[in-house]
């Protein structure tokens, strides 16, 4: 047998077969909220996108605020950097956080494109980007940016360090755009594509926030895998509706001129050997969900529901030591003090598993 064929067997062992990943019978388990930070609420106006690098530090963008706020997991908070500017290291409404698990460098999109931060705030580099990137992550050799573009089929850009473009790939949800006419294509492709690009440092993942997939590919942009989530309720409903929208029916503008997006899933997180996908509540009619999958595709391994009255719209994970085990972080508003903060939550502890 030649060596690619094995490889491509290895690949395909390693992935599995199977087209779906099923969900419906695994058990769900109670997250319990154990701190929020800061008390009086997190200095934005919005709820933050953020990350933890590998010191356990979290990293909180402020978009309009232009500004980004480092906390410990104490909820001290421990610096702060960037600020309004077109100047090196200044920032434009900044939406989106990557951290680079080596390093510790900080990767923070914005309008202009990617600032590139050492662990204290000190600026290192920019990346220019001309295609405004849906996600971002920052890997040892550069950062993967989801680009989606009316002029190219990849949605798929990898970097260096240094902005030169290494190789595009991942072929894009291609949105009949003759059906969508109120809707400019470059948009449409945003909304189609709507998702996270993930990885491992071995393989890159990519998580359709619209459709309920997961595609995996190499570094060298093949493909390596590509399954549906099934089992959960209303999910099936969801992507029917939004594939008839954009490839058969067409999208349009709500009477006040403003778009409905359309997903399944808020935001994801690779941490532990598992893909951790924050579904929202009316996918199954009560509080959000935190699903755990297998990078390999073989399965949902865990339900996770969070507390009532919870609307999380970030999320991280981090494993602590081996006796706290993992904790989820999010960010969200408290509706009732109409201020943001970040949440940190564990597994419910119920008599028998003490």
């Amino acid at each position: 047998m030649k060596k690619t064929s094995i490889i491509i067997l290895l690949v395909f062992l390693a992935f599995g077969a199977q087209p779906e990943i099923y969900s419906h019978e695994i058990p769900k388990e109670r997250l319990v909220l154990v701190k929020t930070f800061p008390e009086d609420g997190l200095p934005t106006k919005a709820v933050p996108w953020i990350d933890v690098d590998s010191n356990g530090n979290i990293y909180a963008v402020g978009n309009r605020e232009h500004t980004i706020f480092k906390f410990n997991l104490e909820g001290k908070q421990l610096l702060t950097f960037g600020g309004w500017g077109q100047g090196p290291g200044e920032l434009q409404w900044p939406s989106k956080v990557s951290i680079e698990k080596e390093s510790n460098q900080i990767f923070i999109k914005d309008n202009t494109g990617i600032s590139i931060y050492d662990p204290e705030g000190r600026f290192i580099h920019k990346i220019r980007t001309f295609v405004p990137p849906i996600s971002l992550c920052a890997v040892r050799s550069g950062v993967l940016l989801l680009q989606p573009a009316a002029d190219k089929k990849e949605m798929i850009n990898f970097y260096d360090n240094q902005g030169k473009l290494i190789s595009s790939f991942g072929e894009k949800y291609q949105a009949n755009y003759a059906l969508s006419k109120e809707i400019q294509p470059a948009y449409l492709d945003l909304m189609a594509n709507n998702g996270k690009v993930l990885s491992d440092g071995k393989y890159i993942y990519y998580i359709s926030y619209v459709f309920g997939e997961i595609q995996v590919f190499d570094f060298l942009g093949k493909s390596v895998m590509k399954k549906r989530i099934v089992g959960i309720k209303n999910l099936e409903k969801i992507r029917k509706d939004c594939e008839h929208l954009f490839f058969e029916g067409g999208i349009k503008r709500n009477k006040n001129g403003t778009v409905t997006e359309r997903v399944i899933f808020n935001d994801s997180y690779l941490a532990s050997g598992n893909i951790y996908l924050l579904m929202l509540g009316y996918v199954e009619d009560g509080p959000y969900q935190i699903l755990s999958l297998s990078r390999d595709g073989r399965g949902i391994k865990e339900r996770f529901l969070l507390p009532g009255g919870i609307q999380p719209e970030n999320m991280t994970v981090i494993n602590l030591a081996k006796e706290d085990g993992i904790r989820f972080i999010a960010s969200f508003c408290d509706k009732v003090n109409e201020t943001n903060l970040i949440g940190i939550f564990k597994k419910e502890v119920t008599k028998g598993k003490e």
